[in-house]
């Protein structure tokens, strides 16, 4: 299907992973690039990218996506609640290619249902779209967690450079699988190049950068910040608890009668997600374990196995 003349369109082209996305997508200089935003949405982006407003009613959406040929969606998890509207507007526009926001642990599993039952959004997606692979196809990007931005940025409250706290979950010996975003953002444009736009028709891919445990993690954060644990406020987090206290508040807001796009917006909606979703990413039931998964297709993207040491190296140095 790609061509020159393809055009992909981002949904939060402006966010921590479209950004990257987008660069992406312009740099192979084979896409006609665009990206939805709302109406009264002050972001700008860019050159070679054209804005695509929108109210998000359903109207405006279909009427978006008409004459684009592929959607990727970069919504974070505080708007999932709205990737369902989005996904029924690029099959009414005629859209060929959804890439949902999938984006972080494995959740495609019965299991990852039951640990985190907050990904029925992301599961519902997919069903979705399965029953109309008639009209489109997908691809679903699997990448753990975002490494550089956990470190970074004040959005991820578990460990913190700038605060001197890190959070160990866990007997902190479990691996968990990251990406930077760079790579993230490489794999997610991959699927769509020519040469691999049939192989990754109607399924799921699973990359990385680099696989840690909290402990290595911790010691490369001690080396390169020249620190002793004395320099830092330690706290120590079981994954099970974690998830018990998101299932539960989530439990409490879906059974509040509103619908999904009602509820995720509340705050503990957005709360209760968060703890089932670090907790899964952090080893809660092994769905952020997927390293044998990997392989074939970085190869086929020109992805390599990243440095862990030396991606925990660059972030400090550069911070």
């Amino acid at each position: 299907m790609p061509h020159s003349q393809t055009s992909v369109i981002v949904v939060g082209a402006a966010g921590n992973i479209g950004g990257p996305v987008t660069k992406h997508l312009l740099a192979t200089n084979q896409f006609r690039v665009s990206a939805l935003t709302r109406t009264t949405s002050k972001s700008t982006f860019p050159e070679g990218v054209t804005a695509v407003r929108t109210d998000y009613t359903p109207e405006s959406l279909i009427e978006s996506f008409r004459g684009q040929d592929i959607v990727i969606s970069t919504l974070s998890t505080s708007s999932l609640g709205d990737e369902m509207a989005i996904a029924k507007a690029a099959v009414e526009a005629g859209v060929k290619r959804f890439l949902p926001a999938e984006l972080g642990m494995d959740t495609s599993t019965e299991l990852c249902l039951k640990i985190s039952p907050c990904v029925f959004l992301k599961q519902d997606i997919i069903k979705y779209l399965k029953e109309h692979e008639d009209k489109i196809s997908w691809t679903g990007v699997f990448c753990g967690l975002w490494i550089d931005f956990s470190l970074k940025t004040p959005d991820w409250p578990h460990w913190s450079l700038k605060d001197r706290t890190f959070t160990t979950f866990n007997d902190g010996n479990v691996p968990f699988e990251t990406s930077t975003l760079d790579t993230a953002a490489r794999a997610i444009v991959g699927t769509i190049l020519p040469e691999h736009i049939e192989s990754t028709k109607n399924q799921y891919i699973h990359v990385h950068s680099a696989v840690y445990t909290p402990n290595q993690l911790f010691g490369y954060l001690k080396k390169y910040t020249n620190t002793t644990d004395a320099d830092w406020k330690i706290k120590h987090v079981d994954v099970g608890d974690m998830a018990a206290r998101g299932q539960k508040a989530f439990g409490e807001e879906a059974s509040s009668g509103q619908p999904p796009e009602v509820f995720t917006k509340s705050d503990k909606f957005q709360g209760a997600i968060g703890d089932m979703i670090v907790a899964g990413l952090m080893g809660n039931g092994g769905v952020n374990q997927f390293g044998e998964k990997t392989g074939y297709r970085m190869g086929k993207f020109g992805i390599e196995e990243g440095d862990a040491e030396g991606i925990v190296r660059e972030v400090v140095v550069g911070a």
